[in-house]
C-alpha cells in the first residue's frame, strides 16, 4: 500500500502525458460517507496558466492521477485539459448536484 498526506499531495506539480507541467494540486474533495477522497482540485501552471487559466481550478478524479515518486501525471495532453471545464475561483467546491 502506498500512501501519502494531505500536505505533500497539495506540494505536487501535475504533469501532462508529454511531461509538460500543468498544474498543482491545491485541495482534495472528501466524500464523508464513503471516507474517500472524490477529486483532487487541479490548479492550472506553466502551459495552462500562460493561456489565461492560472485562477480557475479543475477537479481531477484522484484515479485518474498516476504517482511518480514526487509528482503526479495526468495522462492527457495538456489542450485537452486546457478544453476542459473548470470552477470559477469564487464557485463553490459542489459534487452530485448539491
Amino acid at each position: 500500500m502506498a500512501v501519502v498526506s494531505y500536505e505533500n499531495l497539495r506540494a505536487m506539480d501535475v504533469f501532462d502525458k508529454n511531461d509538460v507541467v500543468v498544474g498543482i494540486i491545491t485541495d482534495l474533495v472528501i466524500d464523508t460517507e464513503a471516507n474517500d477522497v472524490f477529486y483532487a482540485i487541479m490548479t492550472p501552471a506553466g502551459i495552462l496558466e500562460a493561456r489565461g487559466l492560472g485562477q480557475a481550478r479543475f477537479p481531477v478524479p484522484l484515479r485518474a492521477l498516476e504517482f511518480l515518486g514526487d509528482r503526479l501525471r495526468l495522462p492527457l495532453e495538456a489542450d485537452f485539459i486546457r478544453k476542459a471545464p473548470p470552477i470559477a475561483p469564487d464557485q463553490p467546491l459542489r459534487v452530485g448536484g448539491e
